[in-house]
């Protein structure tokens, strides 16, 4: 149960969804440096994503394709 001034945190399963992508992209996006991992990360591996790092996904993912201007303006 996280208290109200908790951040809120996400699993990578689910830092990837939001940001609109797998949670394979985001784990190759680690290793090829196009992400920082994570500050908080348990010694077995699992990582815990804040919304920074939610929104730091979703900048790499609007570099990868960005929205094109639709026709007529």
């Amino acid at each position: 149960m996280t208290s109200p001034m908790s951040p809120k945190l996400y699993t990578t399963r689910e830092a990837a969804e939001q940001a609109g992508v797998s949670r394979q992209t985001v784990q190759a996006w680690i290793k090829a440096g196009r992400v920082k991992a994570p500050e908080i990360t348990l010694p077995v591996g699992i990582r815990f994503w804040t919304k920074d790092d939610v929104a730091q996904l979703k900048r790499v993912e609007h570099k990868r394709f960005p929205r094109k201007a639709k026709a007529g303006k």
